[in-house]
């Protein structure tokens, strides 16, 4: 892999590493306790759940540089110990040595995978991933997002109605793809289908409690992409280099909706505004005490809003990438200000809702949460150069020519 490339997977490993510390450690209420204990309980549920957690890890450390299958098992046991020893501070956790195990093992069968794919993804797989273009980038991220929505669906079935907002949000960025990458490899009927199949797919925790919903949003990309296809004219020369400014325009217009429902849902009657401080009380949801935490189903909409604010962070960088591509602090700059205009408000909605509480915490993750999308994007873009500029069509003496063409993208 490229450097730029490591540096690539080297963010995403990071990005997972914060993830993996938010759901395990999350409503973060912790304190000592009276005496430790272990659970020596393997549920087969839970050890496959702890198994796919850190298989993203163990994959992405292999794709950061990491070499050693044995050193990657062992720190993928070092650090599921330190969670598991945090976890015994926390009174609605619990901790288990199996859970070690569970994860150790789905480390190692990451950096496995990876060793396998290694030798089998060349160039021309890749090309057709469309891994060097920073739209895929936004794509795979929403299409995370849209798998842990039908994760919150899962634990809360009323939380349906945000499935086809994820939905037409890819929808809107597959069409500019097919049209101007994909159309010499497949038709208008196969990409509507295979779009269709998507959104099944990754909202797949959704179609069990929700089928309906699910169901739904996939046939809507389906319409939406086919009648978009049949309207489209596609590239009969050179890719059009700013395709993807439309893409995001379209797809801001679900996503923003996306990012109102996720705070106000569901739709009530506005409350007396209430707001804490606590990390306690990331999840912002009005509880009695400790022991009412719902564990499961809030955790996951704790995930849910990290991953929102991320494609959010990736998808502003990349908007004003090709003002501010030169300027990195300038771009950060401009995804800090809107990242915190989106949190704000935002918690503003939870603030009012009758079932929820403004969180200052939160806020402050979902802030942090956006910084990572934009610096995702800067390391994305940084791979999107270096295949532009060995291109035969670009010439290496120009290499802002291939800067400003990725800042297109």
């Amino acid at each position: 892999m490229s450097r730029d490339g490591t540096r690539l997977a080297r963010a995403l490993f990071g990005y997972v590493l914060l993830l993996t510390l938010l759901v395990t450690w999350a409503p973060f209420h912790f304190n000592r306790p009276p005496a430790i204990e272990l659970h020596w309980r393997a549920p087969i549920g839970d050890v496959l759940i702890n198994i796919v957690l850190f298989f993203g890890p163990g994959f992405l450390w292999r794709a950061s540089g990491g070499r050693s299958l044995a050193l990657t098992g062992m720190l993928g046991l070092a650090f599921s110990a330190l969670i598991e020893a945090v976890q015994l501070l926390s009174p609605v956790r619990s901790t288990s040595v199996f859970d070690v195990a569970a994860n150790g093992f789905g480390a190692l069968l990451g950096a496995l995978t990876h060793r396998a794919l290694q030798a089998r993804i060349d160039a021309r797989l890749a090309g057709r991933l469309l891994l060097e273009l920073p739209l895929s980038g936004l794509f795979y991220l929403l299409t995370l997002l849209l798998f842990v929505d039908g994760l919150a669906v899962a634990g809360q079935p009323e939380r349906a109605p945000l499935l086809p907002l994820i939905a037409l949000s890819g929808a809107a960025l597959i069409v500019p793809l097919w049209r101007d990458r994909l159309h010499r490899v497949l038709s208008r009927g196969r990409v509507a289908l295979l779009a269709a199949l998507w959104s099944a797919v990754a909202a797949l925790p959704a179609l069990l409690v929700a089928p309906l919903w699910g169901l739904g949003s996939a046939a809507a990309v389906l319409v939406v992409v086919a009648v978009a296809a049949s309207s489209s004219r596609v590239a009969q020369t050179a890719p059009e280099r700013r395709f993807e400014w439309r893409a995001l325009a379209f797809a801001s217009l679900p996503f923003a909706g996306y990012l109102l429902a996720l705070s106000a849902w569901p739709l009530s009657a506005p409350a007396p505004f209430r707001v804490r401080f606590g990390l306690a009380d990331i999840a912002g949801r009005v509880r009695g005490d400790v022991g009412e935490w719902p564990e499961l189903a809030h955790i996951l909409v704790v995930l849910e809003r990290a991953v929102a604010a991320t494609v959010l962070g990736y998808g502003v960088a990349q908007a004003a990438g090709r003002r501010f591509g030169e300027r990195p602090a300038a771009l950060l700059g401009v995804v800090a200000l809107l990242g915190a205009l989106a949190a704000a408000a935002g918690e503003a909605l939870r603030g009012v809702h009758p079932h929820y509480h403004a969180s200052l915490v939160a806020g402050a993750v979902a802030l942090a949460c956006s910084l990572v999308g934009a610096l995702i994007y800067r390391a994305q873009l940084a791979v999107t150069i270096a295949a532009l500029r060995s291109a035969p069509d670009v010439p290496r003496s120009r290499p802002e020519a291939a800067s400003g063409a990725a800042a297109d993208r």
